[in-house]
């Protein structure tokens, strides 16, 4: 394949020095016009390029990606560990539906205020060294949250009163998530740099939606297994037993995980050796650092569509994670137990229908459809039934617990489309700045999600009812469903 894109490397260049003459001048801007061309004709073969590998054994981001998927499904246990023990702790506490709220909120700004610095250092040093520290440090962020919910500290507290003891605990709890959240804000970024410099395209949707099927597994993991944890080992043990899985699976990484697979040092060398940037373009990206690429006014609307699209999913996903706990037990679910395992159900329904979407859409990429329309497609899935699936939440004034349950699994399982849509379409047209342009996206999403959490948690308050969340949460997803279809472009686009 190098040699012949040098081929028509050289094939540019005397056609364009043909056409303006022999001088030196003249020269040069063909030279510069053949690099601008065989920057193109690279960029573009590398999007469904796959990287070579013997043939006789998986290619060499296999692994990287198996240990990636293991570190989300932690990542989300950590969360949901946290979510599904929510009603016990605000009991515990005295915490009001919005100081609920406000402590998920927390969570997530400390998540948000990560994204950027996680994606930049994911694309310019490893994802995965970033990764396994980030994993070590949220990991021991979840099992000091159990030092609020500590027995003896929490029983001192009245259950009415707001007194200082009620606030420091609940100041304590607060900077416990916050350092999760800052620590975990390394996980999506480095998922995304580390797939978009590793897979294919033809082969990136089965892997990308293999990576959050088994995040969506940590859901289903932590809200099953959490409950039955807590009551035999206490709120504190639940918090610390499931730190220190990902403390060792941390170490596990750092002992053995290259911090950069085979596959991207051979095409970072074929980057090198095809794109050798002129002098002036060396000094430009020297000068520019750490601030953004120069986008065209295509690049900004992409990016404007990227941003609205991850806002609305991230607005969803947060509130259905954080909420559906105390959601299903406000329409029937009784006990720790039974609203766990009720909660579990449409993450475990994302879980089996994420890997089967990615594998659709693959072979639709294979069978000759178009890269890009495939993402666009399967993100249309995403959003139309998600706010499909939460009407008749939105229009029944007393929805049974079976209606709640069938909706929300409706909902997350139509969600999970959007790893092979949204999140593989982003790896597909960002390429190197993939961790960059997801972090930019992902704050969108988690300030989004702030905003979901604090608004729900008032609403909440304020009515007794989700119904009016429900309606948000349908007519946001119709107005992106909208969007991305309209003006997202087929186009590979580079930031």
């Amino acid at each position: 394949m190098v040699r012949v894109l040098q081929q028509r490397a050289g094939c540019c260049f005397t056609a364009a020095a043909a056409q303006r003459g022999s001088s030196s001048a003249h020269k040069q801007r063909a030279l510069r016009r053949a690099a601008r061309r065989l920057k193109t004709v690279v960029a573009s073969s590398q999007l469904d390029a796959p990287f070579p590998h013997d043939g006789l054994s998986q290619p060499s981001w296999r692994p990287v990606i198996n240990y990636t998927a293991v570190s989300l499904l932690l990542c989300n246990v950590h969360r949901n560990t946290f979510s599904v023990l929510l009603p016990q702790i605000s009991a515990q506490l005295a915490l009001s539906p919005s100081a609920a709220g406000a402590v998920q909120a927390g969570n997530l700004l400390a998540y948000l205020a990560g994204q950027l610095p996680s994606g930049r250092l994911a694309d310019t040093l490893s994802g995965t060294r970033v990764l396994v520290v980030g994993l070590f440090l949220w990991s021991a962020a979840t099992a000091a949250t159990a030092l609020p919910c500590l027995t003896g500290l929490a029983g001192a507290v009245p259950a009415a009163a707001a007194s200082g003891a009620q606030l420091a605990l609940l100041l304590l709890l607060l900077g416990a998530r916050g350092l999760m959240g800052l620590a975990s804000a390394a996980a999506m970024p480095c998922v995304t740099s580390i797939s978009a410099q590793l897979v294919p395209a033809s082969e990136r949707g089965s892997a990308v939606s293999f990576v959050y099927a088994c995040f969506n597994a940590g859901g289903v993991l932590g809200l099953a297994l959490v409950p039955p944890l807590a009551m035999a080992l206490g709120l504190p043990g639940a918090f610390i037993a499931t730190g220190a899985a990902g403390l060792a699976w941390a170490a596990y990484g750092a002992a053995t995980l290259p911090s950069k697979p085979a596959d991207a040092k051979q095409q970072e060398q074929q980057q090198q050796e095809l794109q050798q940037p002129a002098s002036g373009d060396k000094q430009q990206q020297q000068q520019q650092g750490w601030r953004l690429p120069q986008l065209s006014a295509a690049s900004w609307q992409q990016l404007a569509v990227l941003c609205y699209a991850h806002a609305v999913m991230g607005y969803g996903f947060f509130i259905l994670q954080n909420w559906i706990p105390m959601y299903l037990a406000s329409v029937g679910g009784q006990g720790l137990a039974v609203t766990g395992g009720l909660s579990s159900i449409p993450w475990l329904a994302a879980t089996l229908v994420g890997p089967l979407a990615g594998q659709a859409a693959d072979r639709l990429i294979r069978g000759g459809r178009s890269t890009l329309s495939v993402r666009r497609l399967m993100q249309a899935v995403c959003f139309l039934g998600c706010a499909a699936s939460v009407v008749p939440l939105a229009v029944t004034p007393q929805p049974g617990i079976a209606l709640a349950v069938a909706c929300l699994t409706a909902s997350l399982a139509l969600y999970s489309f959007s790893h092979s849509g949204f999140h593989s379409y982003l790896q597909d047209v960002a390429a190197g700045n993939a961790g960059v342009v997801y972090g930019i996206t992902n704050t969108c999403s988690i300030a989004a999600g702030i905003a979901g959490n604090l608004v729900t948690g008032c609403v909440v308050e304020a009515s007794g009812s989700y119904g009016a969340v429900f309606v948000l949460f349908a007519a946001l997803n119709l107005s992106a469903a909208l969007a991305f279809n309209v003006f997202t472009s087929t186009n590979k686009v580079e930031f």
